[in-house]
């Protein structure tokens, strides 16, 4: 969620998130540039999104920021953000 905390209306040029594969050596970077203006004290829920490819391991989300006229504000995550991929097999596939 991004909220205009100031005294005039936002325009957000994008909003960019960027953090680890699993394998811990390549990066993956989602940026949304569909933002509607944000008149002051407004918030907006920004979706980003990536398909995971079957890669098993965890997605370590690193930093999430905007762009407004040329500058990159950082925004402040809840916590330590990731996301777990686990093989997934039909219940009947499994080893007995």
């Amino acid at each position: 969620i991004i909220t205009n905390i100031g005294t005039r209306e936002a325009v957000p040029d994008s909003v960019e998130a960027w953090g680890w594969e699993p394998d811990g050596e390549h990066c993956f970077r989602l940026i949304n540039r569909q933002i509607a203006p944000l008149a002051p004290g407004q918030s907006a829920l920004i979706q980003l999104s990536t398909p995971l490819d079957g890669d098993e391991g965890t997605w370590q989300l690193v930093e999430v920021g905007y762009w407004i006229h040329g500058q990159y504000y950082h925004m402040s995550l809840p916590g330590q953000a990731a996301v777990v991929v686990e093989t997934s097999f039909p219940a009947d596939a499994l080893p007995q």
